[in-house]
């Protein structure tokens, strides 16, 4: 997950958890983070951009992503 408001992620999965019973445990990136990450091309990030996944709210970083592969 990618948000400048980590605080806020974590009490929106709150409710989700006790839904589940289970703890969700997220890897979180700062846009600055990620963005570094994207450009590094690290691994991980990586993976999730080649890999179908879901972009719950705003833009996902795949759109620029895909289209500078061509």
């Amino acid at each position: 997950m990618v948000s400048d408001e980590l605080e806020t992620v974590y009490s929106t999965l709150e409710p989700v958890e006790k839904l589940l019973g289970r703890r969700i445990n997220p890897v979180l990136y700062t846009s600055e983070e990620f963005r570094r990450r994207y450009e590094d091309k690290a691994g991980f990030v990586m993976r999730v951009l080649d890999a179908p996944h879901v972009v719950s709210m705003g833009v996902s970083m795949a759109h620029e992503y895909l289209h500078s592969r061509d």
